[in-house]
């Protein structure tokens, strides 16, 4: 239908006019405000801020309750590469990921040896190429305190007598030329005994109440912050100090009977947070508590890689 010139068609501005904007941003605050939402939601976020920003600070996660989401590993291991040739780096760092390894390389074989002192890995692999250097990080492994169970890798070039005598403890070999293919069958055949390695080392994040009996006999109650398989972390007013021993009784989630053991404390700070080792565990009990923190560390790993776990377990 044609329209008369001079007479304005239907009215296309916003049903509340110019306030419309400020309407529609101001309305779900007025609705909160209404039903008391308001403050317990800038509440809520708050507190969620506040915890995030303190598990920062002390550059660690907070811990998880017993009903909380389970917390998922950004990687499976940790595997140190002392290397220089950089298309060997791109090729394991590609095959890597694929398992969920984190590689933390280093072109300098001193600059190694020196982290692994400070640092524990799953895995270590070194380049031959580098000469005597390589032989002296490799020493080094074995020498380590935290890392001489580490699973040791070498790369080899094809002449098997120009690299005798230089792997040291290794278990594993890659041999030159290096292809993803060829990396990951390798990966494949050690990825067991990686796995084997970090869930020894696992600390599972875990908020239950726990009961401590000192030497004198006092009990003091206290919260568990994680547990692995030889200790956990603890979190009491109590003032202990290292190398002090004591009793631990606590409940594991899904478990029928309390966890009771003697402990001896690893080290402590002035929050009161203590790591310590479980001491003088029967038989029962390494083998309860190795499956229960198996079972959480594979539902801590990747989907993707949970496949090869389940089998490297179904072999021991």
């Amino acid at each position: 239908m044609l329209r008369k010139a001079g007479v304005p068609g239907p009215s296309r501005t916003r049903p509340l006019g110019w306030f419309g904007p400020s309407v529609k941003r101001l309305l779900p605050l007025q609705i909160c405000s209404v039903f008391g939402f308001r403050n317990k939601f800038r509440l809520v976020t708050r507190n969620c801020t506040d915890l995030r920003e303190s598990a920062e600070r002390r550059g660690t996660r907070a811990p998880m309750t017993q009903t909380g989401s389970r917390p998922r590993l950004l990687s499976v291991g940790n595997v140190l590469l002392v290397c220089k040739d950089a298309e060997a780096i791109r090729l394991l760092t590609e095959a890597a990921q694929q398992f969920a390894l984190s590689l933390d390389v280093h072109h300098q074989a001193e600059t190694a040896a020196s982290i692994l002192g400070r640092q524990k890995f799953e895995a270590v692999v070194v380049d031959l190429e580098l000469g005597d250097s390589a032989k002296t990080v490799l020493r080094e492994v074995c020498l380590s305190s935290s890392n001489q169970t580490a699973v040791t890798f070498t790369i080899t070039s094809r002449n098997a007598e120009k690299d005798s005598g230089m792997s040291i403890g290794s278990t594993f070999t890659f041999v030159r030329p290096l292809s993803v293919e060829s990396i990951s069958l390798t990966l494949k055949a050690a990825y067991g005994l990686i796995v084997r390695e970090r869930r020894r080392y696992f600390r599972f994040p875990l908020a239950v109440p726990a009961f401590l009996r000192t030497a004198e006999g006092k009990e003091i109650a206290s919260q568990t912050v994680n547990i692995g398989e030889g200790g956990m972390g603890l979190h009491t007013s109590h003032p202990f100090k290292a190398k002090e021993q004591a009793l631990v009784q606590f409940t594991l989630p899904g478990q029928p009977s309390q966890f009771s053991a003697k402990l001896d404390v690893c080290w402590c700070d002035q929050s009161g947070l203590l790591g310590v080792r479980f001491l003088a565990l029967s038989a029962q009990q390494k083998s309860g508590l190795r499956e229960w923190v198996s079972a959480r560390f594979e539902e801590s790993i990747p989907e993707r890689v949970a496949v090869h776990f389940r089998k490297s377990a179904a072999k021991r």
